[in-house]
């Protein structure tokens, strides 16, 4: 199976960079799987598993996005069995649609986003095969009949009785703004106040330094300095581990 997958970046920049890198490891992984063309406005090298052949596609270049389809037509002989987006814009999902034309396969496009624009909206109707998110309300009403909901399953063996919960409470993912990472800590603020719980609060998931910032001064502001403790991404290979370590 010959796999083409776009994703908008894969820098240490990217807020989406640690799940991207993990799902195209676990792609590449499958039995199934032969070839991977990975399609990306940048990538750091050692993010990139050997055998993936790396085209770049800049959504924000139209030269660059040109070049992309420039490179299937010159690689049109080569059968494509399905193409994956993932956290797409409208110009990304116009590519695929591209590319379906030139050698068709079904377009399966991962999104969580609920405010898309009219273009984005239109393209995912007409030229996807099926979108997939964890949340269905997460889209607009216009694109639900083509939804499959997929839930962010974690497999975590059950604890043993060594397993110390020495943490209260964690919020896990990625720390962008439409997560409602502050209303989260508002109403952890509010518990507190009330009930001097939770102790401890982890935020655990990929973050900017922008975004970082942001989160420091909301928590100074709610008077959670000391509680809430910003960590970062972890490995997904750890993701189990971790979270054993929270009571909630």
């Amino acid at each position: 199976m010959h796999v083409v997958y776009l994703t908008p970046s894969m820098t240490r920049r990217s807020v989406i960079r640690a799940n991207q890198v993990a799902w195209l490891r676990r792609l590449t992984e499958q039995p199934a799987v032969e070839k991977v063309t990975l399609m990306v406005g940048e990538a750091d090298p050692a993010d990139v598993p050997p055998g993936v052949r790396v085209v770049p596609c800049d959504r924000d270049s139209v030269r660059s996005l040109l070049g992309a389809v420039v490179d299937a037509v010159r690689h049109r002989r080569e059968p494509v069995d399905m193409y994956v987006g993932a956290q797409c814009a409208a110009r990304d999902l116009a590519v695929l649609v591209v590319l379906r034309l030139i050698r068709p396969a079904p377009v399966f496009v991962w999104k969580a986003h609920p405010a898309l624009s009219r273009w984005f909206v239109l393209l995912g109707r007409v030229g996807t095969t099926r979108i997939m998110t964890a949340t269905k309300s997460s889209l607009p009403a216009s694109l639900r009949g083509k939804v499959d909901v997929i839930g962010h399953g974690i497999e975590i063996a059950e604890p043993g009785a060594d397993v110390i919960r020495d943490r209260d409470l964690v919020i896990f993912g990625r720390m962008s703004r439409i997560k409602r990472i502050e209303e989260s800590l508002d109403a952890i603020g509010a518990s507190v106040a009330r009930a001097d719980w939770p102790r401890t609060v982890d935020l655990i998931g990929p973050i900017d330094d922008e975004r970082r910032s942001a989160l420091e001064r909301h928590i100074t502001t709610t008077g959670l300095d000391g509680r809430v403790v910003i960590r970062g991404p972890v490995d997904h290979r750890e993701v189990g581990s971790t979270l054993r370590r929270y009571r909630f």
